[in-house]
């Protein structure tokens, strides 16, 4: 039973009593609340991905043949293999630097050391990725910092621009925060007295941690793994701007496809193996690893199931083997008794996950348009260039599309939040759920050429209002999650006391909802801007000459120029951001006082 399930009231979960009339019409009520979100998503998400699908086998002509290109040519056999050998690696990466940061954030004792640890992840995670790529880019470059640190210690300037290597370390940064947050869900629930019985019992720090700290937080590792292969697969910023040809995975090829060769066939077929793929990952995780899709978009069912389950990582594995091993050889060393080790390990860390976003102040205020860290001079011309018609005019492209989506992806995942919760039960409930959340488990560069290949037809690329049903795809998921995590925290007996009343649904949701979900509402709604403002890969896909979004705008200054203003970009960004949260932060505090008055 899911979390979602579980929050009904008693008697709308059980079938003992045959409902009244007046609340099989109540039922109907909250059910159709959510009828109009799932049918946006089914029309402007599944019914694409069909039309990507046929695009696959009768462009230019009925078959296989796209698939055969693809599946036979050595060109696109690397890709494809490259592809899955990147995302593997990165996400390998990523779990062994994120867990002890995870382990350190959930277990720690001093709050300002959690904060900070957080602050380092999360930061990245709400900066655009476009503006992380750039970083990696100064950071990377022949007149780099990382080069210039290597000149210092007598080392040659090593290519590490242009390459498999450059995507690795930029997607490992990108998907950190994927891996972390799910193992700080877990960890938080594992007792600490399991660790002292292990030390009770002749157990070193190192070999207890390993042998049951680790299988304690298999959920979280099970949930990270999952999430960040799905999305090193699906990548496609990162790998088109760092990678150059000996970095190029399948989401570049797809775009290439499109964009310059207008091969839409093969484009289909690359789409649909990509999504194929991931269907399997999602396969196995469901049936092989005992998994559930809504803990993959929200961490509070990935602690239900650590709870009800308490399932553990296999204990007899060679890789088990390996690290036990290993454990006992750091515990004869003395290493895993030496005080302050993790901690200082998780700060430099997360330092250096937050060193990127930094790195781009700086660079604002260059006096050259060589990207070169530290800057030879200080000057403001970028700022002033950034208040120029050709950055300005899809600065306000993406406001308004982001503003209009907002306001639609409150309206629409606010209603299906509560109509799933209060209004739905059993598989439906289920279906209705994975349905609205599947977008954000599923390859945005997929969904992208989905979109063009679908709206091309309709005239609706390169135009605002296509751009705008995109992103509202995306976005709306966001409120329904929050929306919904915040309706199993509300007690359903105040709106039976209103039906009681003779309130209607409408009423219900007017007076009593709206005002006690207000905050989970502000939350989505400042992730739905947010993720429509800084999405970029739809942007690519369907902006163009006549529409041009910010992240298009980027995305060519990244690609084809050398532009610090990207730096100030970062830089208002990170401004603006921040007061949002502040905002939002005062606004949550001031709630308590507002209903006591």
């Amino acid at each position: 039973m899911t979390m979602l399930q579980s929050a009904l009231p008693n008697q709308l979960s059980t079938g003992a009593a045959t409902p009244s009339p007046k609340v099989r019409a109540g039922n109907i009520a909250w059910r159709a609340l959510a009828y109009p979100a799932l049918i946006v998503t089914g029309v402007l998400y599944v019914v694409p991905l069909g039309i990507l699908l046929l695009h696959s086998v009768t462009d230019p002509e009925w078959g296989f043949g796209n698939y055969s290109r693809l599946l036979t040519q050595s060109g696109y056999l690397r890709t494809l293999g490259r592809t899955l050998g990147l995302a593997a690696i990165s996400t390998m990466l990523a779990l062994l630097i994120g867990y002890p940061i995870a382990y350190r954030i959930a277990t720690s004792p001093r709050a300002w050391l959690r904060r900070l640890l957080i602050l380092c992840v999360a930061a990245p995670y709400l900066t655009s990725i476009l503006i992380r790529t750039f970083a990696w880019q100064i950071l990377l470059g022949r007149i780099g910092l990382v080069n210039q640190g290597l000149q210092a210690a007598g080392w040659h300037t090593l290519e590490l621009l242009f390459n498999a290597t450059a995507v690795i370390i930029g997607l490992t940064h990108f998907l950190l925060p994927m891996m972390i947050f799910p193992l700080v869900s877990v960890m938080r629930n594992i007792e600490p007295s399991l660790l002292r019985a292990s030390s009770s019992l002749g157990a070193g720090p190192a070999t207890g941690f390993v042998k049951v700290f680790v299988p304690a937080s298999w959920p979280g590792i099970k949930v990270g793994t999952v999430l960040c292969f799905v999305y090193g697969v699906g990548a496609f910023v990162t790998p088109a701007l760092l990678g150059g040809n000996s970095g190029r995975m399948i989401g570049a090829l797809i775009e290439s496809a499109i964009s310059q060769q207008a091969d839409y066939g093969l484009a289909a077929a690359a789409s649909i193996l990509l999504a194929a793929g991931v269907a399997v990952i999602l396969l196995v995780f469901r049936w092989g690893l005992g998994g559930r899709l809504a803990e993959l978009v929200s961490p509070s069912s990935i602690r239900q199931a650590q709870q009800h389950r308490q399932r553990r990582a296999p204990r007899h594995s060679r890789i088990a083997q390996w690290a036990s091993r290993l454990a006992i050889a750091i515990d004869k060393s003395g290493l895993s008794r030496v005080p302050g080790l993790i901690t200082g390990y998780a700060l430099v860390a997360g330092l250096i996950i937050l060193l990127p976003q930094l790195i781009a102040i700086p660079i604002s205020f260059s006096s050259t348009r060589t990207l070169i860290f530290p800057p030879p001079g200080w000057s403001t011309q970028w700022y002033s260039g950034f208040f120029s018609a050709q950055w300005l005019a899809p600065l306000w492209t993406s406001i308004e599309i982001a503003a209009g989506v907002t306001v639609l992806s409150c309206i629409l995942g606010g209603f299906a939040a509560v109509g799933v919760a209060r209004g739905w039960r059993g598989k439906p409930a289920l279906a209705a759920t994975v349905l609205l959340n599947f977008p954000l488990v599923f390859p945005t560069v997929v969904a992208a050429a989905a979109f063009f290949l679908a709206w091309l037809p309709l005239g609706l690329t390169d135009t605002k209002f296509g751009i705008l049903l995109a992103h509202l795809t995306i976005a709306l998921p966001f409120v329904f999650i929050l929306v919904g995590a915040n309706l199993q925290m509300l007690n359903p007996s105040l709106e039976r006391a209103a039906a009681s009343m003779g309130a209607s649904v409408a009423t219900q949701v007017r007076r009593i909802l709206i005002p006690l979900l207000s905050g989970s509402l502000l939350t989505g709604a400042f992730f739905s801007f947010l993720s429509s403002f800084d999405e970029a890969s739809i942007a690519v896909f369907l902006s163009g000459l006549q529409v041009k979004t910010l992240p298009r705008r980027m995305y060519e200054a990244l690609s084809f120029e050398s532009d610090p203003t990207i730096g100030v970009i970062a830089v208002l960004t990170m401004v603006v951001t921040a007061l949002a949260i502040a905002g939002g932060a005062r606004f949550v505090r001031a709630r308590p006082s507002q209903r006591q008055r």
